[in-house]
């Protein structure tokens, strides 16, 4: 994977941090029900 200093790179590190957000709450939410 190439990665483009001159294609927006903030975009792309916000695109990924929000993709690793949802997998974390999804993974929460899991342990949270299963805690339950």
């Amino acid at each position: 994977m190439k990665f483009n200093t001159q294609h927006r790179p903030s975009e792309n590190t916000n695109r990924t941090g929000i993709r690793k957000f949802l997998s974390f709450k999804r993974w929460f939410c899991k342990s949270f029900l299963s805690m339950k």
